[in-house]
């Protein structure tokens, strides 16, 4: 045999030193999606190499025997683990989570048994060769029940491969990397196996596990630089390369594991790397309200450009287990908004300001039940509440006459329901201590986000200029009397009958006292009707004639 007996026993002692070393790296990463059914092929592979070695180094047949029906479990084991990893690694449900995929085992399980009793049965090796060498070797040749396990485990080394190049597609960049890490160590001891089976190398012995050392950097680059199994192989959607809102996903060590184009743009992401969070993003505030495993929403402006806002959603990612393996950063740029709400603010601060320093209108603010939520310096003065004793309060309830309250809550409907501003008007008002006055009353609504958020009333106090009003009417009807009474007295002939018309008129028309007065000339009584208020109070009563005045 063409071949270096003892480099194959130390590359396969290295091998197994190897397994044993990650196998030590990922026990502390059980937790992970994917860490325990690896720890599993690396089980495989260790039995698979160990027992190959001791093979080699047995003298005898039966030496030599025991131990390939060993390796066997090696063998049988790593092809469904290797499937059952790639469901772990990439979430593929129902199988990831369902317990049906242990079932995979039972095959391989049965082909060992298969091996183990092979005397009897001759079913898994036909026959079983002894060389004395030099060196000493074994050869075999396949029964059925070989073929069928050979069968099955390509089947599922190649339904592994083909999940995988599958999920390469919608996976990240990160992901990506790791998936051709994955495919590359995996072509080694598939074609040397291959090679094997078709024997195309003629060597004799199966060189399969030594394949697995030229995996090894690639396994070793996936755990140190790209966070092999320490990160969640979340597969995602096209959908997430083109969304407009910058989008960061880290796992739970806080290192960066993907990322859409608009947050590599936005934060200046290096391309194709795995760097903690913190370092890419100078960020104090944010790491703050992220260190939280609960879903969190805050509102922040980035340091780098101040000027710039953003509303940050974070959401913790679970494994399949439902153990925390990261969260998900969501940003959304309210830069805009934020301008917006701060010119609305300074706009409501200067009509706040108006309100507050308007000397001669009265201005309440009240929401659709008329609740008082503002009330300027001037309701005070005109009311006689404070604003401590207006708001909180409706307003119908404060000021308002009961036959007032109806029509004043039909204005607010009529204002909430259609945005318009009612006409204004005159309203009778009572203030604290029970004095009535009259008010000049605008209403017209506030707009919040296009719909009515609340109502504002000015009032003036016209009750000087109502009474005014009220006193020059009066006048205007009184000349009104005079003219039509002096019409009527210039139209009387008899004298008589001209002072019985013009007391009769005036007491008509100018609604005063009416009274009648006894006076005396001579010895003749006479008696005049005269219509005189105020009466001064010696004409009130019967006079002498030397003392009686013609009162008039």
């Amino acid at each position: 045999m063409l071949y270096n007996e003892i480099a194959i026993i130390s590359l396969l002692i290295l091998l197994c030193i190897a397994s044993v070393g990650v196998a030590v790296h990922i026990w502390s990463l059980q937790q992970a999606p994917g860490a325990r059914e690896f720890l599993g092929m690396l089980a495989a592979i260790f039995i698979w190499s160990a027992c190959t070695a001791l093979e080699l180094v047995s003298p005898t047949m039966v030496e030599k025997a025991f131990w390939r029906i060993a390796q066997q479990l090696g063998i049988v084991l790593l092809p469904p683990t290797w499937l059952l990893f790639t469901f772990a690694y990439l979430d593929f449900r129902p199988w990831s989570r369902s317990r049906a995929r242990w079932l995979l085992l039972f095959l391989p399980i049965v082909s060992f048994i298969m091996a183990v009793t092979n005397d009897q049965h001759h079913l898994f090796f036909q026959t079983l060769h002894f060389d004395e060498g030099p060196p000493p070797m074994l050869t075999i040749t396949p029964g059925q029940w070989y073929w069928l396990h050979i069968a099955y485990s390509y089947l599922c080394l190649i339904s592994g491969l083909a999940l995988i190049t599958g999920a390469f597609w919608n996976a990240s960049p990160l992901f990506r990397q790791q998936a051709i890490l994955i495919v590359i160590g995996l072509l080694f001891p598939f074609i040397t196996n291959w090679a094997y089976l078709s024997q195309i190398t003629h060597l004799g012995v199966d060189l399969t596990p030594i394949a697995f050392l030229f995996s090894a950097p690639f396994i070793v680059v996936g755990l140190y630089r790209y966070r092999f199994l320490h990160i969640v192989p979340i597969a995602r959607n096209r959908l997430i390369e083109v969304m407009a809102d910058p989008m960061i996903l880290v796992d739970r060590h806080g290192y960066i594991v993907d990322y859409n184009p608009v947050a590599q743009q936005l934060f200046s992401i290096p391309k194709q790397s795995y760097q903690p969070l913190v370092n890419v993003l100078p960020w104090p505030e944010l790491y703050t309200v992220a260190d939280t495993l609960e879903t969190v929403r805050a509102e922040l402006n980035y340091p780098v450009h101040p000027d710039r806002f953003f509303d940050i959603t974070i959401v913790p990612v679970e494994s399949h287990d439902g153990s925390p393996s990261g969260r998900l950063f969501v940003f959304r740029e309210i830069t805009e908004r934020r301008r917006n709400e701060q010119r609305i603010k300074e706009m409501f601060q200067r009509f706040t300001d108006i309100i507050e320093h308007t000397p001669l209108v009265a201005i309440q603010r009240f929401d659709r039940h008329g609740v008082i939520l503002e009330w300027n310096g001037v309701c005070e003065q005109f009311y006689g509440y404070t604003a401590a004793e207006a708001c909180g309060r409706r307003l119908q309830d404060l000021i308002l006459s009961e036959n007032a309250v109806a029509e004043f809550e039909q204005q607010i409907e009529y204002i909430w329901t259609t945005g318009r501003p009612v006409p204004p008007r005159k309203w009778q008002i009572h203030t604290k201590n029970g004095e009535e006055r009259w008010l000049y009353s605008a209403m017209f609504p506030l707009f919040s986000q296009g719909k009515v958020s609340d109502i504002v009333c000015m009032d003036v106090d016209i009750t000087d200029i109502y009474r005014a009003e009220e006193n020059l009417r009066r006048q205007r009807d009184q000349l009104d009397a005079l003219y039509r009474l002096t019409l009527d007295w210039l139209n009387r002939r008899d004298g008589k009958d001209l002072l019985q018309a013009i007391t009769d008129s005036a007491h008509r028309l100018l609604d005063v006292r009416y009274v009648e007065l006894l006076l005396a000339e001579d010895d003749h009584t006479l008696v005049v009707r005269a219509c005189t208020p105020p009466l001064p109070t010696h004409i009130a009563r019967r006079e002498s004639p030397a003392s009686a005045p013609l009162s008039w």
